[in-house]
């Protein structure tokens, strides 16, 4: 059921759409009320918001962070549509609008719903993160400057959209660090690097997979069927098996782990005996394109 919501369009939608109401009640139940501030434009948003209750001396009844997160995103909306494409742009203003309607909506407890603030920071950054990592897998993002995160792993690739981010955030923190107490940034700072963890998990087009398949019949049309369906280039040797000495065909491909199960079915409409070995989060250099979108 995952494997054909990420893969289809309409799916892709849904499940990013979830995406964003999951990240919406995390942030609203777990991250809000601690009074923390969190990673990327939606944390500069929020001291903003901060900043103007305290120069008019007031409250505002609403949340006025969105409503300045959703307008600091227009622009960089354009940088979506150039740099990630048009269905990148368009799921991407699909989520945003998800997320701060589900934000507007879902209360904000007074208090934290757990007395811990460690406790309640871990359990908002998994969720938050869970979220927010699904809306990548699904061909979008919830705004923000990891789009732009985004743009640069294409062409940077140490880069990663969770580095990025603790990147950025530095710069955030270190100007929270002069305008309010200690605590709050420390803690605000424990959220951004669980939440950049979780994300860099859940966002499967960023984990790199080394496969290896072992096929006892020719196998001759593996190469050609696994570059037309994934786009990714296939090593091939011939080869033995020690024990009963038949011959046997090996193949070698790097790809993703949301590329592995189109992989897997390419393979196995093939040669339904096939064996496989995967290994996960290996490091990759040189030619190989990463497929972010």
């Amino acid at each position: 059921m995952l494997h054909t919501s990420l893969h289809n369009n309409g799916w892709r939608l849904v499940t990013g759409t979830l995406g964003a109401l999951i990240f919406a009640f995390g942030m609203n139940l777990f991250i809000v009320p601690l009074v923390l501030y969190t990673a990327g434009l939606l944390g500069y948003a929020q001291v903003a918001r901060t900043l103007l209750e305290t120069a008019l001396g007031t409250h505002f009844q609403v949340d006025i962070a969105n409503i300045i997160y959703y307008v600091l995103n227009v622009p960089i909306f354009f940088v979506a549509y150039k740099h990630m494409g048009k269905r990148f742009f368009i799921n991407t203003i699909l989520y945003l609008t998800a997320y701060s309607v589900a934000a507007s909506i879902i209360p904000i407890p007074m208090e934290p719903l757990i007395a811990d603030t460690i406790t309640c920071t871990l359990i908002g950054a998994l969720i938050c993160g869970c979220g927010f990592g699904f809306t990548l897998t699904c061909g979008g993002s919830l705004g923000g400057l990891d789009i732009v995160g985004l743009a640069i792993s294409k062409k940077v690739r140490w880069l990663t959209v969770g580095r990025f981010g603790i990147l950025v955030n530095g710069l955030l923190y270190l100007t929270c660090f002069f305008l309010f107490d200690l605590s709050t940034v420390l803690y605000s700072l424990i959220y951004t690097v669980a939440f950049c963890m979780v994300t860099d998990r859940f966002h499967q087009q960023n984990i790199n997979m080394q496969v290896m398949i072992v096929m006892k019949t020719p196998g001759e049309d593996v190469p050609r069927r696994l570059t037309e369906k994934l786009g990714r280039g296939v090593t091939c040797w011939e080869g033995s098996g020690a024990y009963t000495g038949d011959p046997l065909r090996v193949f070698w491909v790097c790809t993703s782990k949301y590329e592995l199960d189109d992989l897997r079915e390419t393979v196995y409409s093939i040669d339904p005996g096939a064996f496989f070995t995967v290994q996960q989060g290996v490091s990759i250099y040189g030619n190989y394109m990463r497929k972010l979108d």
